[in-house]
């Protein structure tokens, strides 16, 4: 059963980051159609603002249904969706449907990944399995769809970035259909008695001193999905290249993030989850600073090495740390709460770095950004010193 499982989750990974792979292009699309970095900036709190206001609804209900896979599905089919009508509507003399579709997306993209994280971690953690053992084989699919993109679509075959979106949508309804087939193991809860719904109140995760602290993490290791990301285009032409690379240098980052991944699962299971995830931040500084000094694409395959190590940490150690901090129960809930949390600080910071890289410039931008990224790693590695005298307070 236990082999079974892992080839399963396998091919799901594969096929959901295979989609998330056309994430990358998402921003670098619309640069291609006339936004700026203050209209990016701004297109993108615009985002998080929907996203964080309904993405805690997507958890609450996930719990109280118990079924978080069929509403993984859901978001992930309208994501393919929207997906393959992005490029369409970006064509139209108005961008109105263009901005209708962007909220509709913006709805489901958090979940897309907090939801397969809560659902995964849950149904693995049954047979004894760990997350990253499976989580690796995403980042596999999304470096190696990252590199077909801009190697062969878009660099043998001159494709148009809209074919990047097509492809989302195909794999995300293969994904779908997948996931609908898949019978979920039993569990053995020790009664009879069928599954009810059970009453969430997210609020009272909050008295527990770890798992409040745990959002300082949550913030600086989402810099780069929150920040970086938006501007990306902006930091390649900085360096001197062609913005429509930006999939080989995902790529590269991506197998970056399958050796760490595997070094975390295969040497550091006695290292506490909490110094590795210093170490993410640490890499995290590293990786802002690269960018703000790269002129050539040595530098930038560096840049993206420090970022493969940064996001394998945030992808693979930080949804089971907060998984490890919370009952079962609250398990999707908690995981919608930190994608909450990313949002708050994306709303934020991309408005704000619109304006910053207008004024000030992408390389000063980015080395303020390791300032920022590495001050909250501090304070951090100060709240677990504190702690360890705390101890862990599960109030629930």
């Amino acid at each position: 059963m236990k082999k079974k499982l892992t080839r399963q989750f396998t091919f799901f990974q594969l096929m959901a980051f295979a989609a998330f792979a056309s994430m990358n292009y998402y921003n670098i699309y619309l640069k291609s159609i006339g936004f700026d970095s203050v209209k990016l900036g701004l297109l993108a709190s615009i985002s998080s603002i929907i996203g964080m206001t309904t993405l805690p609804v997507w958890g609450v209900i996930s719990d109280k249904t118990r079924s978080t896979k069929l509403t993984w599905i859901i978001s992930m089919l309208v994501f393919g969706i929207c997906y393959l009508i992005i490029p369409l509507f970006g064509k139209l003399q108005t961008l109105i449907p263009l901005y209708i579709i962007i909220v509709v997306y913006s709805i489901v993209k958090q979940p897309t990944h907090s939801l397969q994280d809560a659902w995964s971690i849950s149904v693995l953690s049954t047979e004894g399995i760990r997350y990253p053992e499976v989580r690796k084989w995403g980042s596999f699919g999304f470096a190696v769809m990252s590199l077909i993109i801009s190697y062969i679509m878009i660099g043998a075959l001159g494709l148009s970035i809209d074919y990047v979106f097509y492809s989302a949508f195909i794999f995300s309804v293969i994904l779908c259909v997948s996931l609908y087939l898949f019978k979920e193991p039993a569990v053995n809860t020790g009664s009879s008695t069928e599954k009810k719904a059970i009453k969430i109140n997210p609020l009272l995760l909050f008295k527990d001193y770890h798992f409040s602290t745990a959002f300082i993490m949550v913030i600086a290791l989402s810099v780069y999905s929150s920040l970086t990301s938006t501007f990306y285009g902006f930091i390649l032409e900085h360096a001197g290249l062609d913005p429509n690379s930006y999939g080989t240098y995902s790529g590269i980052g991506a197998f970056v993030q399958i050796i760490c991944m595997y070094i975390v699962t295969r040497f550091c299971k006695g290292v506490p989850q909490s110094y590795i995830l210093i170490a993410g931040g640490l890499f995290g500084v590293a990786e802002n600073i690269m960018y703000s000094i790269a002129d050539s694409k040595a530098m930038m395959i560096i840049a993206c090495t420090l970022w493969g190590f940064d996001m394998a940490i945030n992808v693979s150690v930080l949804p089971g740390y907060i998984h490890d901090l919370v009952p079962e129960e609250y398990s999707a809930t908690a995981q919608t709460l930190s994608g909450t949390a990313a949002m708050l600080f994306s709303i934020i910071g991309s408005s704000v770095g619109g304006y910053l890289i207008k004024e000030i410039g992408i390389s000063r931008y980015n080395f303020y950004t390791a300032i920022f990224q590495g001050t909250l790693t501090v304070l951090f590695l100060i709240t677990i010193l504190i702690g360890k005298k705390i101890g862990k307070r599960n109030t629930l």
